[in-house]
């Protein structure tokens, strides 16, 4: 899944506002919504103040692995 698609989820799974989200963050409401109905997407720092508002970091999916080691999946 898309970074941006887990934290779109993570807007609507909140159930807060847009407004009082904005009120907190300091992005503006029809960012949200727009992003929200994917007719747009936040870029650069409001991305991070959203990460951090919603407690997301951005992991690697290959952290862990080692030099040749595989993950299994088939």
């Amino acid at each position: 899944m898309a970074m941006t698609d887990v934290l779109r989820q993570a807007l609507i799974d909140s159930g807060e506002s847009y407004y009082k989200i904005e009120k907190e963050t300091g992005i503006d409401h029809r960012i949200l919504g727009r992003f929200v109905n994917d007719e747009g997407s936040p870029t650069g720092k409001k991305l991070d103040v959203l990460c951090d508002y919603f407690d997301l970091e951005l992991v690697s999916k290959k952290q862990g692995k080692k030099k040749g080691q595989t993950s299994g999946k088939k």
